[in-house]
């Protein structure tokens, strides 16, 4: 079998560069120059996305990580926040004054030498 090709199609002969035809090159080379360019007109919104990244990455270990330290500090039965103070000794008194409506919360709160919101949260907290 025999295949007959024009004479035009047997000298046709491309100039190589880098082992690529002229069109290829300068493609290549456009495509090139249009990523780097590129790459320099969002370079500060790269590295700013990058470090934005990062720094919320970050933020999300540390919060992960220090809840697994509470709930382990939790399972030691460590108690977390200042100390309560023990109720005063007239408490007792003063909290069924305030009950029966002898005295108002402010003048039993007084009486202990307590915040009247401090006196009303013991009281609730003795009711539950």
């Amino acid at each position: 079998m025999e295949i007959k090709m024009n004479k035009e199609i047997r000298d046709y002969a491309e100039t190589m560069f880098f082992g690529l035809s002229l069109r290829q090159f300068l493609f290549s080379a456009l495509g090139c120059l249009l990523s780097v360019g590129i790459f320099f007109l969002f370079r500060s919104d790269l590295v700013l996305q990058i470090l934005s990244y990062v720094a919320q990455t970050e933020r999300d270990f540390m919060k992960q990580r220090q809840a697994e330290g509470i709930a382990a500090a939790r399972k030691r039965g460590v108690h977390f926040g200042p100390k309560r103070k023990e109720l005063p000794a007239g408490f007792e008194l003063a909290r069924k004054n305030y009950i029966s409506g002898i005295m108002s919360v402010r003048q039993a709160a007084g009486s202990c030498d307590m915040s009247y919101s401090t006196f009303y949260k013991r009281c609730k907290e003795m009711e539950d």
